[in-house]
């Protein structure tokens, strides 16, 4: 009879090894950043310092990302700006994290949604084809 473990590790398409479960690798398409989109990123910032792991308080939600960037670059600016957040700041100082404790910091995110950038000028640009298509249509009547 395989246990719950064993049945939620094979749902996931994990590897156990020696007792360890290793996830398989995540589509890419989900996580890279590496592009000139306008892309929706969800995230959470957690804390795996050992025997206290955690979600960070007021450390998960969304965002949009116009940059191209990488995970590591991503991952570095989540964490300086929950740790320079107000709401970090309003913290209790019990719930803030010690200097030794911020190596332990990681950051989840995936990308939600994918738009391709409008040109700043969109709106002028829809306007003036506008324009010349009446234009057009006033020269054809």
């Amino acid at each position: 009879m395989e246990t719950s473990r064993e049945t939620t590790t094979q749902r996931l398409g994990a590897q156990v090894d020696q007792g360890i479960v290793q996830m398989p690798p995540r589509d890419t398409s989900m996580t890279s950043l590496n592009d000139d989109m306008v892309k929706l990123v969800a995230y959470t910032i957690v804390s795996l310092k050992p025997g206290a792991e955690r979600i960070l308080p007021h450390g998960a939600g969304s965002l949009l990302v116009t940059e191209n960037t990488n995970e590591e670059t991503f991952t570095s600016w989540m964490i300086a700006r929950y740790l320079q957040s107000e709401s970090y700041k309003a913290l209790d100082a019990s719930e803030q994290l010690s200097q030794a404790e911020q190596k332990y910091l990681c950051v989840d995110f995936v990308v939600s949604r994918r738009w391709q950038r409008r040109p700043l000028k969109y709106e002028e640009q829809m306007l003036e084809t506008e324009e010349q298509k009446l234009e057009i249509l006033g020269k054809i009547r």
